[in-house]
């Protein structure tokens, strides 16, 4: 995670922290038009990486700030970034978000963080 100057990192993962309870690595879901479901727990601060979340998950140790600071590749990557709410608000969290993502409704329901 950055800071809001985009140039500080505040705060990033232990790579055995990528994966689930179950051993999988929690990747986005894609909701078509472009737009894809965090299943990670991102913010407004991501950055994206010169290596995948499967390459990362498989370091034995977390990389220095100055090691994760040379890896980043794009400081600002999203171009925007919704809160959609509690997924237990759902019944059909993929199929309601993805009529959304068709529809552009997202400010029907969502607040745009982004």
């Amino acid at each position: 995670m950055l800071a809001d100057d985009r140039k500080t990192i505040i705060s990033y993962p232990h790579p055995k922290d990528l994966r689930s309870a179950s051993g999988e690595l929690p990747l986005p879901t894609d909701l078509g038009e472009g737009w894809l479901l965090d299943n990670r727990g991102i913010g407004a601060g991501v950055a994206f990486l010169s290596m995948d979340q499967s390459d990362y998950a498989a370091l034995d140790h977390a990389p220095t700030l100055v090691q994760l600071d040379s890896l980043i590749v794009d400081r600002d990557p999203l171009r925007e970034l919704w809160e959609c709410g509690p997924r237990s608000g759902y019944t059909d969290l993929v199929g309601e978000l993805s009529s959304l993502a068709r529809t552009n409704g997202f400010a029907s329901r969502c607040k745009q963080l982004k």
